[in-house]
């Protein structure tokens, strides 16, 4: 079942039984009776290099996005160890990509060298061919 559909489940059971949710002008209504699943928390991908920024604590009440989200886990610990795990993979990667980069620079330069350098032997050969049929 996927984490939607859940939280689709709990609200609908939640509602279906105590319908005197209390509004809140800040947000979803708030529930008034008993909310056994507490809060947990979401590790999304990171986008950066911090891994504070990819853990969000929430609860079965709150919009989870499923695009971005690594995954959903109930202990801060837990959520903050995976966090810096991914975090540390982002950054692995990027460093792998930047050098990567690097190098294609390097090699764009090279045959951008190259270039020039045929196009300056074509010129003399042609040069030395046009002077040999005008003795």
């Amino acid at each position: 079942m996927k984490l939607s559909q859940f939280k689709k489940l709990i609200i609908e059971n939640i509602n279906a039984h105590s319908p005197e949710l209390i509004s809140s002008p800040d947000g979803p209504p708030k529930f008034p009776g008993i909310n056994q699943v507490k809060d947990f928390f979401v590790v999304t991908l990171p986008a950066s290099s911090s891994p504070e920024s990819t853990v969000r604590r929430t609860n079965v009440f709150d919009d989870i996005p499923m695009d971005g989200t690594h995954g959903v886990y109930l202990s801060e610990a837990e959520a903050t160890r995976e966090s810096k795990h991914l975090t540390q993979e982002y950054s692995s990667q990027l460093k792998e990509l930047e050098e990567t980069m690097a190098e294609v620079r390097a090699q764009e330069a090279e045959l951008k060298n190259r270039k020039k350098e045929a196009a300056e032997k074509i010129k003399q050969m042609t040069g030395d061919k046009k002077k040999e049929t005008k003795k």
